[in-house]
């Protein structure tokens, strides 16, 4: 939905198109495009003039997306998921640009992980990933090389009574400017 904050009464109106089938986790802008993402494991483009689906691109990973980030120069979306798989889009024809493979799929506890932030740097040259039990990638956005990490295992709990889920991790990231 679009929603005018600065209207006096502001109205909500549905971007037109076929969308997506589940719940949006997340919208980034990109340039002239309005990206979402979703637990359908499609992402959308929408033209931010006319509000319309522009492109889908389905099945644009095995499992729920979870966040998405744009490079300040709106040129590149990324996106992170449950696959644990980082991939980074071309924001004006949605091809898919690279894969980035370091995040691990199971807890220390075998349960699935999950891939829950990314976020560029100001200056586009770098983004950084974070998953459930607290490690964070540093990737070059030109080269899409991994240039670092940090493990923050306190992000990480786990029930020992219940035995049934681990909880926690990276929801969020930022780069100081």
């Amino acid at each position: 939905y679009e929603l005018d904050v600065g209207a006096e009464k502001p109205d909500s109106k549905a971007l037109e198109g076929s969308g997506h089938q589940s719940y949006v986790t997340c919208v980034v802008l990109a340039g002239k495009s309005i990206v979402t993402g979703s637990y359908d494991c499609q992402l959308v483009w929408w033209n931010v003039d006319t509000k319309k689906q522009v492109r889908a691109v389905k099945d644009a990973h095995a499992k729920r997306i979870r966040r998405l980030a744009a490079s300040p120069d709106g040129r590149i979306v990324a996106s992170v998921s449950d696959d644990m798989d980082v991939k980074l889009w071309d924001a004006a024809t949605g091809k898919l640009k690279a894969t980035l493979k370091d995040h691990k799929p199971l807890t220390p506890h075998h349960y699935p992980s999950m891939l829950y932030a990314v976020t560029a740097s100001a200056d586009g040259k770098l983004l950084a990933t974070g998953d459930k039990v607290g490690h964070v990638a540093i990737w070059r956005t030109d080269t899409f090389e991994k240039v670092g990490q940090l493990e923050a295992p306190v992000m990480y709990t786990w029930d020992p009574k219940q035995r049934r889920h681990s909880i926690g991790g990276i929801r969020s990231l930022a780069f100081s400017p």
